[in-house]
């Protein structure tokens, strides 16, 4: 993973949060498939709270 440029990994809910430097790749841990990309472009709180969890909530990132 190193060589690919993987810096963190983790693990909730069911996915796979792969990070390096160009973002972070979010994959489903029994089909392998990748879910979602994040990049820098996209890293606002607001944004990665809504996009992890799929609900907004009131105030965060403000």
């Amino acid at each position: 993973m190193i060589q690919n440029g993987v810096t963190t990994i983790g693990e909730f809910q069911g996915k796979i949060y792969s990070g390096s430097n160009s973002g972070i790749t979010v994959i489903d841990q029994k089909s392998g498939k990748v879910l979602d990309q994040i990049t820098q472009e996209d890293a606002s709180t607001a944004t990665m709270y809504m996009r992890f969890t799929k609900t907004p909530k009131a105030g965060f990132g403000s």
